[in-house]
């Protein structure tokens, strides 16, 4: 589970963590990224950038490459019980 607190996200050190799990779980199934891009129906280049940070992509595609090794995205609430900021 790539799980984050929804209330305290610093959302570059998130994306750069989360794209650090996934490029470093993708490497470990040894799931190469032409036959990644292959699958989800996208050029090398672009998943590429994805993972190495020059493009955000789209959130349907991060969820994809997260199955693709066994992960799901999910938000957490709150450590203190506190969601509601105002």
């Amino acid at each position: 589970v790539l799980c984050y607190n929804c209330c305290m996200i610093d959302s570059a050190v998130v994306r750069d963590d989360i794209r650090e799990q996934l490029r470093i779980s993708l490497y470990a199934k040894r799931v190469s990224v032409t036959a990644l891009a292959k699958e989800l129906g996208m050029s090398r280049t672009n998943l590429s950038r994805m993972l190495n940070g020059q493009h955000e992509g789209r959130f349907d595609v991060w969820e994809k490459i997260a199955a693709k090794v066994g992960k799901r995205f999910e938000l957490a609430d709150d450590a203190q019980g506190d969601t509601e900021r105002g």
